[in-house]
């Protein structure tokens, strides 16, 4: 029985435990809860009191705008840019040529300075000869420098019987592919430029339409070609603007005016020419770098370029050359009177002077007997065993001219 009562207090006191334990936790949280609530008020009222102390301070934030100029080089230059400030060259006096443009080369866009149609459609003879070799190297050629190819029967044959200017390779003769390439620019070679032709493309026919392609490509929108020397074609054309384009492009490329500004070549010799072949530049044979300094003291430099000749293209040269502050032009003569090489020159140095603004009134270039192509130069020299290294290597050695005449072949 003692038992059994002690059982019945322990039921009545559990309830009454459970009981205390929550009305304790109520009591608990209520303070927690009003602790809490004077914590935030009080840290309310420091806050606000710390405003109220605090000045009234206005911030003013200045968005400050940096403009950024980027001059962007297209991936082939642009026609050059007619301004009101452009000379038309109307004078018949001054600018012998039926077509002649003077650009300044500048990296935010080329400029036309002076010029008599330069649009118009023109016969350019072998200057057609600047596109052949960019697009020789468009299609792989730089790889192809040091390579050996026998020089080709067809080749040589439609050459001869049209009677083009060729640089001397003999048929089935072994020579490197950076010998036709000099030999194509320097003394103009028909043989050499079909050779690279077939080379690049297989067929001359085949290398024409990436010619054409090319052309396309840069933008050269009044220029077509139908074989790769500058033999005569109605069908052949295109405009001092684009010439200038295709100079412009090949300025880019230093391989592109060595082998422009070179004045003598010695090839690799072989069996045909134990001693080499040599290749003089048309372009040196009648002019030299330094003409206008000799003649009127101008601080000024031809730096390369690319002659042309036939009966219905006449005379034509474009040229680069660059002043005693770096800048740079660019000159195309086309239609100069057929049998007068050097009329195209002395259109060249007149454009060149009006550049430099050396007259005023403009006047005609005049050359002297010392301005002459005898004249000893500072044009690069280059020979094959300099070349075995580095087809691109600048060559210093100075020599002295050689004059050529003008013929009825293409040059």
């Amino acid at each position: 029985m003692p038992q059994q009562h002690s059982r019945k207090k322990r039921r009545r006191v559990r309830p009454m435990r459970v009981l205390l334990a929550l009305v304790f936790a109520a009591a608990l949280l209520a303070g927690i809860g009003y602790g809490g609530y004077a914590l935030f008020h009080a840290v309310k009222g420091i806050v606000r009191i710390g405003e109220e102390s605090a000045p009234e301070t206005t911030v003013t934030t200045t968005a400050t705008t940096t403009t950024t100029t980027t001059t962007t080089t297209s991936l082939y230059p642009l026609p050059a840019t007619r301004t009101t400030a452009t000379v038309a060259l109307n004078d018949p006096a001054l600018i012998y040529g039926d077509t002649a443009a003077l650009i300044a080369v500048h990296p935010e866009g080329n400029v036309l300075l002076a010029e008599r149609n330069a649009d118009a459609r023109i016969y350019p003879a072998s200057m057609t000869k600047v596109m052949t070799m960019l697009t020789f190297f468009h299609l792989g050629g730089r790889q192809r420098t040091l390579e050996m190819v026998d020089m080709d029967h067809d080749v040589l044959s439609y050459a001869w019987q049209n009677e083009a200017a060729c640089a001397g390779f003999m048929e089935y003769e072994r020579v490197r592919v950076i010998d036709l390439l000099y030999g194509m620019m320097l003394p103009s070679g028909a043989d050499a430029a079909m050779m690279l032709a077939k080379i690049a493309s297989g067929s001359e026919a085949a290398f024409v339409q990436e010619m054409n392609a090319f052309a396309a490509e840069m933008g050269l929108t009044n220029t077509h070609f139908t074989n790769c020397v500058g033999l005569h074609d109605p069908q052949l054309y295109s405009s001092a603007q684009d010439i200038a384009v295709m100079m412009a492009y090949a300025m880019r490329d230093p391989l592109c005016v060595k082998l422009m500004s070179t004045k003598e070549y010695v090839t690799k010799p072989t069996a045909h020419h134990p001693y080499g072949l040599r290749l003089l530049s048309t372009v040196w044979s009648r002019t030299t770098p330094d003409a206008l300094a000799v003649r009127y003291g101008l601080p000024f430099t031809v730096r390369c370029g690319k002659t042309g000749y036939t009966d219905e293209a006449g005379q034509c040269l474009t040229t680069w050359g660059e002043d005693a502050d770096g800048s740079r032009y660019i000159t195309v003569i086309a239609g100069c009177p057929p049998k007068e090489p050097y009329q195209a020159v002395d259109d060249t140095m007149t454009l060149y002077m009006m550049a430099l603004n050396a007259f005023d009134p403009p006047e005609r270039y005049t050359p002297t007997d010392t301005t002459t192509a005898e004249t000893t130069t500072t044009t690069a020299e280059t020979t094959a065993a300099a070349d075995e290294a580095d087809p691109a290597a600048d060559q210093t050695a100075p020599v002295s001219g050689t004059e050529t005449t003008a013929a009825a072949a293409v040059q």
